[in-house]
C-alpha cells in the first residue's frame, strides 16, 4: 500500500499522482489499483470539470471556470437524472448548482479543487488498473464557532510560522492537526480520526481485492 499525500487545491498534485501511479505501474508487480477519496458520483463531476478546464491558465479559470464547469456538468446524463430524482428540472447549464468550496477555489485561485483525484482516476484508467472510490466524508463536519475558527488559525499560526494551509507538506499538516486538536477536539475526531477509521477500513477492503487478483509480488495499491 503506497500513500500519496496530495493537496486538493494544489495543481501540482494532480502531475504527482500521475507520476507516482506511472513509477509503480513500471515496478514489479505493476499497480493493482488507484484508491480516491470521493465517492463515484462526486468523481464523475471533478473528472468531467477537468477536461473542462484542462490546460487553461489560471486567469482563464477564474474568468470563465464557473461557466465552463456548468455546461460540462449539464451535458451529462447523470446530471439530469440526479435532479430529476430530487424533484428538479435542469433547463440551462447555469442552473447547475456548484458546491461553494469548488466556486470559491475556481473563482480565487483560479484552480479546480479535487483536481488530483481526478487525475489520479484518468492516470489508473491509462494503465489498466482499477479506480476505487473511498466513499467520501463519513459524516458532515461539526459547526465550529467562529471565535473557535479564530482561536484555531491563531493556534497553527504560533506553531508554525509559515503556515500554508494548501500545502500537502508534513511540517504543515502536523501544526494544522494539532492546534485543531487543542482547540477544537470534537471537530478534531470527527474530521481526522472518524474520517481516518473510515478510509483506513475502505482501504483494506481495496487491498484484500487487489491481493485476491493474484501475482506475485502482489499488485501495488
Amino acid at each position: 500500500l503506497h500513500l500519496c499525500g496530495v493537496s486538493h487545491v494544489d495543481p501540482a498534485s494532480a502531475t504527482a499522482v500521475r507520476a507516482y501511479a506511472e513509477a509503480l505501474a513500471a515496478a514489479p508487480g505493476g499497480l493493482g489499483a488507484v484508491a480516491v477519496e470521493d465517492e463515484p458520483r462526486a468523481l464523475l463531476l471533478t473528472r468531467a470539470a477537468r477536461a473542462a478546464l484542462h490546460g487553461l491558465p489560471p486567469e482563464r479559470i477564474r474568468a470563465e471556470g464557473e461557466g465552463l464547469v456548468r455546461h460540462a456538468l449539464f451535458g451529462l446524463a447523470e446530471v439530469h437524472a440526479w435532479a430529476a430524482e430530487a424533484g428538479a428540472t435542469l433547463d440551462g447549464a447555469e442552473r447547475v448548482p456548484l458546491s461553494p468550496t469548488l466556486a470559491r477555489h475556481l473563482r480565487g485561485e483560479g484552480v479546480l479543487w479535487g483536481l488530483e483525484q481526478a487525475e489520479a482516476a484518468e492516470a489508473a484508467e491509462e494503465l489498466g488498473a482499477r479506480v476505487a472510490c473511498l466513499g467520501g466524508t463519513p459524516a458532515p463536519p461539526p459547526h465550529v464557532p467562529l471565535l473557535t475558527r479564530l482561536a484555531y488559525w491563531l493556534r497553527v499560526r504560533a506553531l508554525d510560522p509559515g503556515h500554508d494551509e494548501r500545502s500537502p507538506a508534513e511540517l504543515h499538516v502536523v501544526a494544522s492537526n494539532r492546534a485543531l486538536a487543542e482547540v477544537a477536539p470534537s471537530a478534531h475526531e470527527a474530521v481526522l480520526l472518524r474520517k481516518d477509521a473510515h478510509f483506513a477500513a475502505a482501504l483494506r477492503t481495496v487491498c484484500a481485492d487487489a491481493a485476491r487478483a493474484g501475482g506475485e509480488p502482489p499488485p501495488a495499491v
